[in-house]
């Protein structure tokens, strides 16, 4: 059975709205078949609430100096640098640092095994145990943030830590708010404008997805309680002026690929041209690729 698809024009941009049973499960039920994908390329994932930042050509930053933390208020596995220093920012002014159990290869619970400690207001400088996992308790004005710090030999140093746990319940306030058809058409929309529903939390990501004439760059998630907006980037890369639509079975199931079974899509640029000088300087030969998919936990 084919899903219900709603059609809505939003500023120029088609927003397609999928109703029905998940998308993954029609190529499961008499359609013909896509080819496979190829695997998705980037780094392996450090912990489920834990995002890295890759960066290719067209961006500038750098993937292995940022870290971002979801903190849902239960302590969280922090992968830091066991031979540099490390840079922690919470979203609150610091009153104090400390350990819950205190690190294992001194045995008592203090903080000193955790060397060359700074703080300002807002971030902690610190040199996490080389061998040993760590724990860090930093107390805010507004919250305690638990982290088990993991040395690794990557040079991670700058840690952002985000709380979601207050936000969770004004996204799910949000995802209330609105009739389901309305709700996505909303989501699509501040994704459109740059903008976040209340309650959201943004994190850079790094998946690809690479197809013979384009590369699919998971670049962005926007989470909330139930529903996530995903960012991707199409690149083409066919040489000829290539085709992308909200409602092609290719582009839901790149997006299933990236980020799980899309509810709305829409694309900010139907044809894409070839990549070259002309194109680059006007970013004519990319589409960003908007996408509402569930939120799992």
């Amino acid at each position: 059975m084919r899903r219900k698809v709603i059609s809505i024009l939003l500023g120029g941009i088609l927003l397609t709205i999928l109703q029905g049973k998940a998308f993954a499960a029609e190529f499961n039920s008499g359609q013909q078949p896509l080819p496979p994908l190829p695997p998705i390329q980037g780094d392996k994932e450090l912990n489920t609430n834990e995002d890295t930042t890759f960066q290719p050509h067209e961006y500038a930053k750098d993937r292995e100096t940022r870290i971002t933390v979801r903190y849902s208020d239960t302590p969280q596995d922090v992968s830091v640098s066991r031979d540099a220093l490390n840079i922690i920012k919470v979203p609150y002014p610091i009153r104090f640092v400390d350990t819950s159990r205190g690190c294992p290869e001194s045995g008592a619970a203090s903080i000193e095994c955790i060397k060359d400690i700074g703080k300002t207001e807002y971030e902690i400088t610190l040199k996490a145990p080389r061998s040993q996992v760590a724990d860090l308790v930093i107390f805010t004005t507004e919250k305690t943030f638990i982290l088990n710090l993991v040395p690794t030999p990557k040079p991670v140093t700058y840690i952002q830590i985000e709380d979601t746990g207050a936000g969770r319940k004004k996204a799910e306030e949000t995802e209330k708010t609105f009739p389901h058809v309305e709700l996505m058409a909303n989501l699509l929309r501040k994704a459109i404008r740059g903008e976040e529903p209340e309650g959201y939390v943004s994190a850079q990501v790094s998946k690809i997805v690479e197809s013979p004439d384009a590369t699919f760059v998971l670049k962005k998630e926007v989470s909330g309680s139930q529903y996530k907006v995903v960012l991707i980037d199409a690149l083409n890369k066919s040489g000829g002026v290539l085709q992308i639509r909200e409602d092609m079975d290719f582009i839901h199931a790149i997006i299933s690929r990236l980020a799980g079974s899309p509810l709305a899509v829409a694309v900010s640029r139907e044809f894409l041209q070839p990549r070259n000088p002309d194109t680059e300087r006007k970013a004519e030969f990319i589409s960003t690729i908007y996408a509402v998919v569930p939120e799992v936990r």
